[in-house]
């Protein structure tokens, strides 16, 4: 019956079925040991390997879920581990056959190691990015943010190294230093050994999603292209606004005297507006006489009416024979027609 061996020849054995001499006196049924297995009837009892639990007969338990045990004759053969796990045992790659069949068994990835195949034999070295505290079957752990780790085998959190001050990285498992950058929203304007100073953006070079178009090449953002106006390196490597084309406005407000620097920003006028000199005037309203497109050009609605430059936006002086000059208000200047039996 399972979980007993055959004897039936002169050498104590079941090979009088395979061509040993059989022995009629010799003859029994012999209960395997408790921590053994059998596969077969004219199969031997076979010692327990480490990795499996056995209770003499031929069902047996694997220590490790998911490894992988086959038959080959009356003994069986660890022939790959789940992941996580390193085959020890004769069909362990990397120590073919040097392994005793009993020491067969799966075991858990040292620190700074670990297998992430589905069938695993051997483990690796943690790669760049992470590292590995414990022994166990779970995968090697990302560096947190803000670190990276160059070495492979870490087997610690320790091993990742700080981003130098004022920087960060954009996820977890940085594995340079390169990784290491400033906040989207921010540029870098110097950098050391153990620091990296980084700029806020000014309003005028943010991008969609408050990226900064500093960092960007040809400081242009995906959505709309370059950036509006002359932005040039100060001495310190800080980024100040210089002009503005036309049809913007340079916006360089101030708090308490001092510029802002976030709100530096080339503003676009309206169509509605116009704008005499971009980099000292504000947008004006189109008065009701003009004809305007958001830039310096204007168009006046009545030809041979006079207006007069002054300072930042016109004033109406002088309108033809046949219409009323309105001026009362910037907005509502215009020559008017005068009506019928007026002049």
């Amino acid at each position: 019956p399972d979980g007993y061996q055959l004897i039936n020849a002169t050498d104590g054995t079941s090979g009088a079925l395979t061509g040993a001499l059989f022995s009629h006196d010799n003859q029994a049924c012999v209960k395997c040991p408790r921590k053994s297995y059998i596969i077969g009837q004219l199969s031997e009892c076979q010692t327990c390997p480490a990795g499996l639990i056995c209770d003499g007969t031929s069902a047996f338990e694997s220590r490790v879920e998911d490894a992988e045990w086959v038959a080959e004759g009356d003994t069986l053969m660890l022939k790959s581990c789940p992941p996580g796990y390193h085959l020890e045992g004769p069909e362990d790659p990397a120590n073919p056959r040097n392994t005793e069949i009993l020491e067969q068994s799966c075991v858990a990835c040292g620190i700074g190691q670990h297998c992430i195949e589905d069938k695993c034999f051997v483990c690796t070295d943690c790669p760049p990015g992470t590292y590995k505290s414990v022994q166990g079957p779970m995968a090697c752990t990302p560096c947190p943010v803000n670190s990276f780790n160059t070495r492979t085998g870490s087997g610690a959190v320790e091993d990742c190294t700080n981003c130098p001050t004022g920087a960060i990285t954009l996820g977890l498992g940085a594995d340079n230093s390169s990784a290491c950058v400033c906040d989207p929203s921010t540029y870098k304007i110097s950098e050391s050994a153990d620091s990296v100073e980084c700029k806020e953006c000014p309003g005028g070079a943010l991008c969609d999603g408050g990226i900064c178009a500093f960092g960007n090449p040809g400081k242009a953002c995906a959505e709309s292209g370059p950036i509006p106006g002359v932005w040039e390196e100060d001495s310190d490597g800080v980024y100040q606004l210089q002009s503005c084309g036309d049809g913007y406005s340079k916006i360089m407000t101030t708090v308490e005297g001092a510029p802002l620097y976030t709100a530096q920003r080339c503003e676009k006028c309206l169509l509605s507006q116009y704008i005499v000199n971009p980099n000292e005037h504000d947008c004006q309203m189109c008065p009701l006489g003009f004809r305007c497109n958001g830039t310096s050009k204007v168009e006046y609605k009545v030809p041979d009416s006079t207006w007069l430059l002054n300072d930042d936006h016109y004033e109406l002086q002088t309108c033809p024979e046949g219409y009323q000059i309105i001026n009362d208000d910037l907005a509502l200047q215009r020559c008017q027609p005068c009506g019928l039996g007026r002049e």
